[in-house]
């Protein structure tokens, strides 16, 4: 049963790696659309953590989306 332990892992982490880009896509979205948009704002509306909030935005600004 290895091999249904090792599917189900590559589909958990499929999620997460779509969640996660998910998420980017929408926070750029937002990040674009307003002038003012907060540190506490973004990690509210998607359930994160700071850090994972600067995380995020580097990875943007890595694919060159402007920050």
């Amino acid at each position: 049963n290895k091999l249904i332990i090792l599917i189900h892992l590559c589909l958990t982490y499929q999620k997460i790696i779509m969640k996660k880009n998910d998420r980017l896509m929408r926070m750029m979205t937002l990040l674009q659309s307003k002038k003012d948009v907060t540190l506490e704002k973004i990690s509210g509306k998607f359930g994160i953590s700071d850090r994972t909030v600067y995380r995020d935005i580097r990875a943007l600004n890595e694919i060159g989306v402007p920050g």
